[in-house]
């Protein structure tokens, strides 16, 4: 008589985390994991352990793992509603440094004080910033990246790519592998990063950063790998594009900012978004990763939407055209044959302008918040994709796709 054995039940593989940047996009990417994490579980085996948690007012630690939805109804100011919770303030400025004090306080949580001792807060403006957390072995031990560790880095683009330029180069020295929303670090630092991810055999991926949850990095870099570009356009920046469309209803460009503002869908400084250095970034991000790396940012001619008013959009209007804020990077005509596509980047010119569409053109049908991508080669002809995209989710979804390619690229197979 033959016996069936029962089937062997994969063990879940813990990936080791740390998210920086617990903004719209940081928390996003919380909520969606924790939301998912059954799927996580049973389609790939993975379950994500955050060990470390970085916003503006400091870094969290805990090398056991943080509380997820802890974190989010701190971030947020909910879930504390219980009889424990009646004097505690949940609208803090520093939500991150009363996370061991609402764990101590919550009877339903359980935790020792054995526990609580291994949570460690650093704040803000103190002797360790985030960057240097990551090269300290008392706070961060080897250990803790044997373990398939993996960062996430979501803060606030600024123009120097700083501080997350740093903080990544750090995790890699000591082995993380990278995903990116934040574009600064890789649009400043991108041949520098993607020789030391080579040189400390880590992943680094940032689909992200362009577009969203649009997969235009993917598409142009897998999907027409094997194609000569001829030409890719796009409209990148959705605060540019939402205030070109409100000004087409008939609002002037400062009442049209305000309400971009009001929407959560410009920055309170829109600065980066306006004149154009949002999507030059973007543009340059997206050539060097599918075409070359031989260019700089300061390649990319750019101007921005502030010289574009009312009445030249109502003249536009009368004769059937748009304004759009367009990225765009065009191969010139090469006389001398055939290069190498690794040295192609001087056959190529990349601009970000304001161009006046007819009103039909696939860009000009980009409307609000959507951003779209044109890819002109030769094998696929021309190809057009669009997203709309009103909240962050997407991007913390792009996140997501960023981590389970890394962790299929690397089959982790280590288990806690």
């Amino acid at each position: 008589m033959f016996r069936l054995s029962s089937p062997t039940v994969p063990r879940e593989t813990v990936i080791r985390c740390a998210l920086v940047g617990v903004g719209s996009v940081g928390q996003s990417l919380l909520r969606i994991i924790k939301q998912r994490a059954q799927v996580l579980r049973e389609k790939h085996n993975i379950r994500y352990l955050f060990v470390l948690v970085s916003d503006s007012s400091g870094t969290l630690v805990s090398h056991h793992g943080l509380d997820v939805e802890r974190i989010l109804a701190l971030k947020t100011g909910t879930g504390f509603d219980s009889e424990n919770f009646d004097d505690f303030d949940t609208t803090s400025k520093h939500p991150l440094s009363t996370y061991k004090v609402s764990l101590s306080r919550d009877k339903k949580a359980n935790v020792s004080d054995r526990d609580l001792s291994q949570i460690w807060f650093y704040p803000a403006g103190t002797s360790q910033t985030t960057a240097e957390i990551f090269l300290n072995d008392q706070i961060l031990p080897a250990e803790t990246f044997r373990n398939n560790f993996i960062l996430f880095e979501a803060t606030p683009v600024n123009h120097d790519g700083e501080p997350g330029l740093s903080t990544v180069k750090n995790a890699m020295e000591r082995g993380a592998h990278i995903v990116l929303a934040n574009k600064g670090p890789i649009a400043v630092g991108f041949r520098e990063l993607q020789q030391k991810a080579k040189a400390k055999r880590v992943n680094l991926l940032y689909g992200a950063t362009v577009c969203g949850g649009l997969p235009v990095l993917n598409i142009g870099r897998y999907d027409l790998s094997m194609a000569q570009f001829t030409e890719i356009r796009g409209v990148f920046n959705s605060t540019s594009n939402f205030i070109l469309c409100e000004m087409g209803a008939g609002r002037t460009y400062e009442a049209a900012l305000k309400e971009a503002q009001r929407r959560g869908i410009a920055e309170t400084d829109p600065t980066l978004d306006v004149n154009g250095s949002d999507t030059a970034s973007k543009l340059y991000i997206l050539f060097s990763t599918v075409i070359s790396s031989h260019l700089s940012l300061s390649d990319v001619e750019k101007e921005g939407i502030t010289e574009i008013t009312k009445e030249k959009i109502e003249e536009a209007k009368a004769a059937g055209k748009v304004y759009k804020l367009v990225a765009s990077a065009v191969k010139r005509d090469n006389q001398g044959g055939e290069e190498k596509r690794e040295e192609e980047g001087d056959k190529w010119e990349l601009c970000v302008k304001v161009e006046l569409l007819p009103k039909d053109d696939f860009l000009a049908l980009c409307d609000g918040w959507q951003m779209g991508v044109e890819f002109h080669s030769d094998l696929f002809g021309s190809m057009y994709h669009k997203v709309d995209e009103r909240e962050p989710t997407p991007t913390a979804a792009a996140m997501l796709r960023d981590a389970l390619t890394i962790c299929g690229n690397n089959n982790f197979s280590r288990r806690d």
